[in-house]
Parts: structure tokens; sequence; C-alpha cells
């Protein structure tokens, strides 16, 4: 394939990203290759959402910009087009090029949303799922664009030989899997270690060659069929760091445990009994909290229980807020993936 027969979707929100789409449009072009807008295909009668699907199923690769807008939601599945475009992509396995404005690049106020709930999740879930690029402004936009293109371009035209002896230049990324596990009373803290998780891969890709896989039970397929927990730990997989959080609830009880938690811990302790894998990690809040039933003192009653348990096998974590939950864990996963011990789980 040449580089003028390649074609790029671009998906990204519009009034907010104008000047950007112009950057990547521009950049497209200089690299050879032929910008798919949306906004510029007819539609011939189809639907919105199946225009898209054509386009991104006639498109060799998906780029995505992405900003501090969510952008219209889909009135049926209440996901943003963007979203759309992007769960789309996944599905068709399209290779994805994503670029994201940086946290502390300049935006006019106007073009961040006043409710930042779902905007956040969705960077955060582009920072954990794939290697994402950062810009500040269309100019370095238009730069970075160029060179992912070029080297995606490169890598179709010339696929990677391995030469025995013969050194690469090529950095290897090597994925850390990591498991998150908790009741459902520490919502906030589960956003937080999506954060925390994009904070260190925004550093870690390039310099270590280290990115971090959240797996947690929200980005799961839905299955009905078998228990809650059963969906659950079929689809967990195998993982290298296992991150719990409790609070005040220790859970619902599942068939051979306490709780949905208590058993993903137990089967984590049995691999790293048998495997030596993965790393455990486990952080308990201490915000107070009013309880107002006898249910919520058992539920605490059976966390103190479980803390103590712990407190006699190694080191357990406490904080109080979600934002000071955030900034432990960060230190800790760098501190957790420099250690000669979690490297050989990678290796």
């Amino acid at each position: 394939m040449t580089k003028s027969n390649l074609r790029i979707f671009v998906s990204s929100t519009f009034e907010d990203l104008m000047d950007f789409r112009h950057a990547v449009r521009d950049a497209v072009l200089q690299a050879g290759a032929m910008p798919i807008m949306l906004e510029e295909q007819p539609a011939a009668g189809l639907l919105i959402t199946e225009k898209l699907r054509q386009e991104i199923d006639r498109s060799d690769a998906v780029l995505l910009l992405v900003g501090h807008r969510y952008g219209t939601s889909d009135p049926q599945t209440g996901r943003s087009w963007i979203e759309a475009e992007y769960e789309v992509a996944r599905k068709r396995s399209k290779p994805l090029l994503v670029f994201m404005a940086a946290e502390d690049a300049p935006w006019p106020p106007k073009f961040i949303d006043p409710d930042r709930t779902r905007i956040e999740k969705f960077r955060r879930r582009l920072a954990s799922d794939l290697v994402v690029h950062f810009f500040r402004g269309p100019d370095d936009l238009r730069y970075g664009v160029m060179q992912a293109l070029s080297q995606f371009v490169s890598a179709l035209e010339h696929p990677a030989k391995e030469e025995p002896g013969r050194a690469t230049k090529t950095r290897e990324i090597r994925i850390v899997r990591l498991l998150l596990s908790s009741p459902g009373d520490v919502a906030d803290e589960r956003d937080r270690v999506a954060r925390a998780v994009f904070r260190f891969n925004q550093q870690a890709v390039e310099e270590r060659g280290l990115f971090i896989k959240l797996v947690r039970w929200e980005d799961m397929a839905p299955q009905i069929g078998p228990k809650a927990q059963a969906v659950i730990n079929k689809q967990i997989g195998d993982y290298h760091l296992f991150c719990g959080i409790m609070w005040n609830r220790f859970g619902t009880p599942t068939e051979i445990a306490a709780s949905g938690t208590k058993e993903e811990f137990d089967a984590a302790v049995r691999c790293w009994e048998e495997r030596a894998r993965p790393w455990i990690a486990f952080y308990f809040c201490d915000r107070p909290a009013n309880f107002t039933t006898p249910e919520q003192l058992e539920q605490k009653r059976l966390v103190l229980e479980f803390r103590n348990e712990l407190n006699s096998k190694g080191v357990v974590r406490a904080f109080l807020t979600a934002s000071e939950f955030e900034d432990l864990l960060y230190e800790d996963l760098k501190r957790i993936t420099k250690m000669p011990e979690f490297l050989r789980i990678l290796d």
C-alpha cells in the first residue's frame, strides 16, 4: 500500500478543536495520506452511525484527537460520537493513533466541559488502553501527527525483520497488567487509580518502556449466565500487579469467599505462592464515616478483621482523601516497577 492510498479517519469534537483539526488535516496530507473527515463526506441518506462505520471500515487507521470536551452524545447509547468512533475502531481492529491535549496545555475555559466527569473518564480510558501522544498547540500537534504517520507508513512498507546479532533501535514496550479490586464504596478512589495510571504512563512509556494496562470490572464485556463474580474472574486473565482498596464495605459474599474482593485477593495470593506473581498491594481508607445500620457496622468489622490479617502478612497503605490516595499510588507505582522482584515478574 502506498502513502497516497492510505486513508486516515479523523475523529474529534468540532468547535473546540477546529484549529487542531486543520493542523491534523494538513499533517496527514503532508504525510502523503488522505484525511477522512466525516463532515466532508456525503451521507447519501445514511444514518450518522451507519456512515461512521462505513468510513471507518474503509480507512486504514483511525486518528483520535481529544481535548477537554466530551462532545454530543448519541441519544441511544449515551456515549459521545468520538467515543462511539473509538469503539467501532476497536471492534474493527483498526490501528489507533491517539493525540490528547496535555493537562497543562493552555486551553480556553469556554472549550472545557463544566462537568468534567465524562471527558476525564474517557481520557483516562484512552490512556490506560493505548499509548497516547500529548500536544500543547497546533504546531506540535502537526509535527507529532506527521512523525506518527511516517512511522506508521514505514512499518506498513517495511515490516521489521529480525537479524541475528543486530541490535534494534526500537524500544520494546512492556505491558504491565494491573488488576483493580474493591467493594462498591470507593468509586472515587477507583477513578483515582485510573488517574494515577494515566500519570505513570505519560512518563514511563517514553523513559522506561513500561505501559500499565488497567484491568477492572467496568471495562469488561457484558455477559449473562454464570454468577457475577464468575463473569469477572473469567475475563480477568493473567496480570502482574494486584491493587486492592477498602474503606467501610467488605463486599457481597460469593459462592467461595466472603466477598468478591476477598475472592480476587485470595486468588492473587495463591498465584503468588505458586508462581511468585503478581505483586500485591492493598490500600485502606481511614476517612471517618457515620454508621446508621447494623449491616454497616458488620461490614466495617469485616474490613477491620481483614486489615489486621494483612498487617501480619506485609505492608499495607492508609490514606484519608481520594487525592491523597492518587498521589500515594502514583509514587508507589514508580517505586514498585523499579524493584528487582517486580521486574522478575515481567520477565
